[in-house]
């Protein structure tokens, strides 16, 4: 840091910190870089004076991480956060790397995983998992004009698992942290058969809009997949 020059915010800092272990991940073949860049980011949270109020920028860094069309600094919300967190070389070295480490092989995932756990962190899950659904729904009514990549299940069950990482690591990131690794395949389920790219005007034909039965019945089938993953099985 520049002499005078003001300390790194903690979003900047979770970062820095997702940077260095992706480096070192990268180097190792062995090495899955998603669930290092996590268990480094864990460190980091538990080694803060209090947790509890790390949360939401931690899932930040997490989700810029994966954001490869940079959409989360365009949100108010974050705009300020996510200012001067890297420079253009780091920016295209992020988007290399998130390229090849998302869930299942997609950055989409990941974005929405991590940003729905930041705004879970920030205004809890029922809230996160409304404010998931409004964007999907901005996306679908889009697509009906043929912009975007439409209305996806998909997402919508990235975002629930990221909401249900979120809570459960508020109790149990100590072990993690302790054992020095973790397998995010095992909190995030497979988004097979969810089906994706859908215009709104689909979305109310097939399910009946978003307060629908068939619509509530794949929101249910979806929180099913998430809660049948391996860490929840098993966890106590």
């Amino acid at each position: 840091m520049l002499e005078g020059s003001a300390p790194p915010s903690r979003v900047a800092a979770y970062c820095e910190t997702i940077r260095h272990a992706a480096n070192v991940a990268q180097e190792d073949p062995s090495r899955r870089l998603l669930d290092d860049i996590v268990v480094a980011v864990l460190k980091d949270v538990g080694n803060s004076p209090d947790p509890n109020d790390c949360w939401e920028d931690a899932w930040l860094a997490l989700a810029h991480f994966f954001d490869s069309q940079d959409r989360l600094q365009a949100v108010s919300l974050y705009t300020t956060k996510l200012s001067g967190v890297e420079t253009a070389d780091q920016r295209l070295v992020r988007k290399q790397l998130a390229a090849r480490s998302g869930p299942e092989g997609r950055v989409d995932l990941g974005t929405h995983f991590f940003a729905a756990a930041a705004l879970s962190a920030r205004f809890g899950p029922k809230h996160a998992r409304t404010l998931g659904l409004a964007k999907e729904r901005q996306d679908g009514e889009k697509y009906d004009e043929d912009i975007g990549t439409g209305f996806s299940f998909a997402d919508l069950c990235a975002n629930e698992a990221g909401i249900e990482f979120a809570q459960h690591m508020k109790t149990h990131f100590a072990a993690v942290v302790a054992a020095n690794q973790i397998d995010l395949r095992d909190y995030i389920p497979t988004v097979d058969g969810l089906d994706e790219g859908l215009r709104w005007s689909e979305v109310e034909e097939q399910y009946g809009g978003s307060q629908g039965h068939r619509f509530q019945s794949r929101l249910r089938r979806i929180r099913e997949r998430v809660l049948g993953c391996e860490a929840y099985r098993r966890s106590p």
